[in-house]
């Protein structure tokens, strides 16, 4: 059995992801992260507006839960923020992950992650 890879989003904070959300463009790239059952899905994404005014942004695609509006201050989706959607960091690591994996994959997370 393939040993799981580490989630390389995990290691992002609540306040660097919301910094990053509040100051993306129409145009940016963001990162959905989908988890399921033990599996990571990250699939990068343009933002395709946003609205400063209700801290949300608007994603050309969906995580496949919910719908194309999130908040900027959690990054969760706003049609479902219970669910296993969230926006995360494009950072070089999250980048090569999304590009290099391409179907859902077991994963860990990083010790001390607010994502556990």
């Amino acid at each position: 059995m393939k040993t799981p890879e580490v989630d390389p989003s995990s290691t992002q904070t609540k306040y660097e992801i919301e910094q990053y959300l509040r100051s993306v463009n129409e145009g940016d790239q963001v990162v959905i992260r989908s988890t399921q059952g033990g599996l990571l899905e990250l699939k990068v994404t343009q933002v395709t507006g946003t609205k400063p005014s209700a801290g949300r942004l608007y994603t050309e695609h969906s995580g496949g839960w919910g719908g194309t509006a999130w908040y900027a201050k959690s990054g969760k989706n706003c049609y479902a923020p219970k669910g296993q959607s969230t926006l995360v960091i494009p950072t070089r690591e999250v980048l090569e992950y999304a590009s290099s994996v391409t179907i859902p994959e077991f994963y860990v997370v990083a010790s001390g992650s607010h994502m556990l």
